[in-house]
């Protein structure tokens, strides 16, 4: 079976910065990764803590982000992966195959692919 998934960059090897590049802490949230904001309210002050807009969460940013990849550090790409169906499956019964999914970004976890069984009617022979 083979489709477009997201692919490990193999400009910056899934870093998302360019060559020479690193990152820095993210000035906006100062390497924690969230915003506090606090607002006054009738009853007193209310906090909210988010995730960072500019770092979404991570604590840092690329200095100089990759020119393939946006600085994701995943990219479109055709791959093609090899499946073995058990013996036994049957229609609507799903076979996991683990680690062979999109290509997580900034070299984060590989996504898993489930493939769900549909049974075609045999042929007939003329």
């Amino acid at each position: 079976q083979s489709g477009q998934e997201d692919v490990t960059c193999s400009h910056c090897h899934g870093s998302g910065a360019e060559a020479g590049s690193g990152v820095e802490t993210c000035p906006t949230c100062h390497g924690h990764g969230v915003v506090v904001k606090t607002v006054r309210t009738i009853v007193g002050m209310m906090q909210t803590q988010t995730e960072c807009p500019t770092c979404h969460g991570e604590g840092t940013v690329i200095k100089s982000k990759c020119h393939e990849c946006g600085g994701s550090g995943v990219v479109k790409g055709d791959e093609v992966v090899e499946i073995n169906i058990p013996a036994g499956v049957c229609e609507g019964m799903v076979v996991n195959v683990p680690g062979k999914g999109n290509a997580g970004k900034h070299n984060g976890i590989t996504g898993n692919i489930q493939v769900y069984i549909e049974e075609e009617p045999p042929t007939s022979a003329m």
